[in-house]
């Protein structure tokens, strides 16, 4: 009758096991032990350093460790899903990366498998290591785990990474059962409290800002090339731009650029396994164009020690060939022979011409303005109105339409100058286009969480309204 029910009792937890979810983590620790300072385990959050910038990628380390005859012998199954590790670690700002409700400012980044990665419950779900390594701590050697995820502060001043909580269940005495297998005797569920980690968030000093500076915190390379980089006049070609590094690339605008002796023709995002590839298609001005000058992108490596920085790309060599030349056929001489009696005529012709000459360079001195006018494409204040028909309700989109149109009509600015010079050569008012590169930066400030610019708008409308009058 014993051995009946015992068989009752197998099958009843087997088919228990077979109902259960593969991936059910939960479990219950009822009144743990505190063993944060017992030598036997640890967790911790670990970051290279405190200070840090709003906007920064800031890489953060969730590790926990366990003495190594506590990890082999000592822990104990706590779910009905067998886990390499048997631990449940509580770390509320890490969730696990394929959760669909990762809170911001949390950048979650893909775990790497390899074929010594150990299983383990995070927050409920089931994850893998991507590192593990061994260390020394007063003497005992621990067995280290290691999670990584990045960290976008999106506000000032402090960021509180809250404490990280291990659970897991112990014994030292076992027994094997036919029903439960290995069974500890003297069983303890215990926890172990990590350390809070406090980060001091900081906005980008304005000291030494550069006026070309638009948000770009990290460290960061950049290269260009060119495809191809020999055209035909008249033929467009596509000049490349690769930007990589550690800064946040997910929602970095790419600059509008112009060239003096290209016309870009359009932009495109070219997909890319590294960083950022943006491709703008050009169309030379001329076959004097030899090549593609550097352009200049400005960014804050919060790196110790933090400064601004300027990258250049290097000058790509363009070869532009002219096309065909058009033959004339030459003309025959009707008139080889000048009677004697014909008057001089060179003289003449030479009087004509000199005459013509001068006419023509007093015409184009008159009309120099107005053609440089017509050139730069419609004045200032009728671009200002256009983008206020445009964006009635967002005096901020109009005032960044503006400026955009503005700079597109200014085909002699060259890579790399500021927004300022930019508009003033696109015929802008040197008051205005200044002011403008101002409150260019305030909108970048504000994007990166500077709150406390509420009269910013107001400055806006009043650039426009500004703009609008210039035509008076």
């Amino acid at each position: 009758m014993f051995s009946l029910l015992s068989h009752l009792a197998l099958v009843g937890t087997l088919l228990g096991s077979l109902s259960a979810k593969p991936q059910d983590l939960t479990t219950h620790i009822d009144d743990p032990v505190d063993l944060t300072d017992a030598g036997i385990a640890f967790v911790e959050y670990e970051t290279d350093r405190d200070l840090v910038y709003v906007g920064e990628r800031v890489p953060v380390r969730l590790r926990f460790g366990f003495e190594e005859t506590a990890l082999k012998e000592q822990l104990i199954q706590l779910f009905v899903r067998r886990l390499d590790v048997p631990v449940l670690v509580e770390a509320p700002w890490f969730e696990a990366p394929q959760r669909a409700d990762v809170p911001r400012p949390w950048i979650t980044t893909p775990v790497t498998s390899s074929a010594d990665a150990l299983n383990f419950a995070l927050n409920g779900e089931l994850i893998a290591t991507q590192r593990i390594t061994s260390e020394v701590r007063n003497g005992k050697t621990y067995t280290v785990l290691e999670l990584e995820r990045d960290i976008l502060p999106t506000r000032t001043p402090d960021l509180l990474v809250e404490r990280a909580r291990l659970r897991f269940a112990r014994g030292t005495r076992f027994r094997e059962s036919l029903l439960d297998g290995r069974v500890a005797e003297d069983r303890q569920d215990a926890v172990v409290i990590g350390n809070d980690l406090l980060l001091r968030v900081e906005q980008p000093p304005t000291a030494g800002q550069p006026a070309r500076f638009d948000g770009r915190i990290g460290t960061y390379q950049v290269e260009a090339r060119a495809e191809p980089n020999r055209v035909a006049l008249g033929a467009s070609f596509e000049w490349v731009l690769h930007v990589t590094g550690t800064g946040e690339l997910a929602t970095w605008v790419p600059p509008r650029l112009s060239f003096r002796d290209f016309r870009i023709l359009g932009e495109r995002e070219i997909a890319s396994t590294s960083g950022r590839r943006i491709g703008y298609t050009l169309e030379p001005l001329s076959a004097a164009a030899r090549e593609v000058p550097p352009v200049e992108l400005v960014h804050f490596d919060p790196t110790p020690p933090a400064s601004y920085r300027v990258l250049r790309t290097a000058a790509i060599p363009i070869q532009i060939d002219p096309g065909p030349e058009v033959m004339v056929e030459p003309q025959p001489n009707t008139n080889e022979q000048r009677t004697a009696d014909a008057p001089p005529v060179l003289p003449l012709v030479l009087v004509v011409v000199v005459g013509t000459v001068s006419m023509v360079l007093v015409l184009r001195r008159r009309r120099s303005v107005s053609a440089r006018a017509t050139q730069s494409g419609p004045p200032p204040h009728s671009i200002g109105e256009s983008a206020r028909r445009e964006h009635p309700e967002d005096v901020t989109a109009a005032f960044q339409t503006c400026v955009r149109s503005l700079l597109d009509s200014a085909p002699d600015a060259t890579a790399g100058t500021s927004i300022s010079s930019r508009l003033n050569a696109a015929g802008l008012r040197a008051d205005l286009a200044n002011r403008a590169g101002e409150l260019s930066e305030r909108i970048d400030a504000r994007k990166f969480g500077n709150a406390h610019d509420d009269d910013l708008d107001t400055h806006l409308d009043a650039w426009l309204e500004a703009l609008a009058s210039s035509a008076d």
